[in-house]
C-alpha cells in the first residue's frame, strides 16, 4: 500500500529538491495518506456532464497551459486514478477528462469538482479550494505548514477592438497568489504585500531573509517562494 502512495504522488513542487526532500516531505506525505491507494479502471470516474468546447472561434483557448490533454494522476472520491489525459479549463474552473469508449470514439466529460480531491499535472498539484474568500474553485499548492501558499489560475473571455485583428478571445493566464496565516488568505503581489500579511517584529527578519537570498517576490518563482515559506513558517511558529 505505501507504494501505491509513493507512486500516486511523488512530489508536490519539484524545482528545489534540497528544499522539498530536506524541508517539505511532510507535507508531500500528508497527501499521501489522506487517501486510499487503491485505483484502477471505475466506471464512476468516467460519468460526468459531456463537454462540448464553448466559444470556438475565439482566439486562444481556456486551458492551463495547453489546449492539448495533459497526463495526469488524480484522486477522485477518495481513490487515486493514473495517467488519465486531462484538460484544466481555468475560464469555467473545470477539469475535462478525455478517454475513448468501448466503441473507440473520442469522448469529454466534465469530472464532478465536488468529488476531485487533487489533481496532479507534471508535477504540480491542484486540490480542491476550501476558503470561502478564494472564488476559483481549485488551489495550486506551493506549501503547506502553520502557513500556506496558493496559486489560482484564470482567464478571461473578452473582446478585442485594438488592431487589426478584432473579435472576441480569451486572455493570458491570470495568476493571484495567496499566503494562508491562521486560517485566513492574504493576497500578495509583492514584497511590501508580502510583509504586511505577518507581525510587525518579523518582518525585518522576513525582509533580511528576501535580500540575502535574492528572493523576487514579485517573480513567484516557485522555489524561492518555497524556500521563503518555509522561513517565514519556523518564524512565525517561534
Amino acid at each position: 500500500m505505501k507504494r501505491s502512495f509513493i507512486i500516486c504522488f511523488f512530489i508536490i513542487v519539484a524545482l528545489d529538491f534540497d528544499v522539498m526532500f530536506g524541508q517539505n516531505t511532510g507535507l508531500t506525505l500528508m497527501y499521501k495518506l489522506r487517501y486510499d491507494s487503491v485505483y484502477g479502471t471505475n466506471p464512476h470516474i468516467y460519468q460526468g456532464i459531456k463537454y462540448f468546447p464553448e466559444h470556438t472561434l475565439a482566439r486562444g483557448f481556456p486551458y492551463w497551459k495547453d489546449d492539448k490533454p495533459l497526463t495526469a494522476d488524480v484522486v477522485f472520491s477518495g481513490k487515486c486514478y493514473k495517467d488519465l489525459k486531462i484538460k484544466y479549463n481555468i475560464y469555467n474552473q473545470e477539469f475535462i477528462l478525455e478517454f475513448s469508449d468501448k466503441y473507440g470514439s473520442l469522448q469529454q466529460v466534465v469530472m464532478n469538482r465536488m468529488e476531485i480531491d487533487s489533481v496532479l499535472i507534471d508535477d504540480v498539484l491542484f486540490v480542491r479550494n476550501r476558503f470561502s474568500e478564494i472564488k476559483t474553485r481549485f488551489l495550486q499548492v506551493i506549501y503547506e505548514g502553520n502557513i500556506s501558499c496558493y496559486l489560482t489560475w484564470k482567464k478571461d473571455y473578452r473582446f478585442d477592438n485594438s488592431g487589426v485583428d478584432t473579435g472576441y478571445e480569451f486572455s493570458n493566464a491570470i495568476v493571484t497568489c495567496y499566503i494562508v496565516r491562521e486560517g485566513k488568505p492574504y493576497v500578495f503581489t509583492n514584497k511590501r504585500r508580502f510583509l504586511k500579511i505577518f507581525p510587525s517584529d518579523k518582518k525585518n527578519l522576513i525582509r533580511k531573509f528576501i535580500k540575502n537570498n535574492k528572493i523576487k517576490v514579485k517573480r513567484k518563482i516557485q522555489a524561492d517562494m518555497v524556500r521563503l515559506c518555509i522561513y517565514c513558517d519556523k518564524l512565525v511558529s517561534q
